[in-house]
């Protein structure tokens, strides 16, 4: 599998888009309360597999929260996972 391309909230409500990110790619991102997150990526599988997008927060001293988006393709094709928007 490939990813296409990739966008990803930067914590103030600007979508930033990012063209074919490494396998495994990891961003952390400081975001202050009243901030937002989101993610939605773009991927080309070639066969049966499985892809996960997931994105987590933690409000100091309090809680980490996740929320992701899992597809398992069974034949080479084109699909999109998509982590909506959280308000913070």
């Amino acid at each position: 599998m490939a990813i296409d391309s990739a966008k990803y909230d930067d914590g103030h409500g600007t979508l930033i888009k990012v063209i074919a990110p490494a396998s495994g790619w990891t961003l952390p991102l400081t975001v202050m309360t009243g901030g937002s997150v989101q993610a939605q990526a773009w991927i080309t599988g070639s066969g049966a597999g499985s892809a996960k997008l997931k994105v987590s927060w933690t409000h100091a001293g309090i809680s980490t929260q996740a929320d992701s988006s899992f597809a398992l393709p069974v034949a080479a094709q084109k699909f999109t996972l998509t982590i909506p928007h959280h308000a913070l």
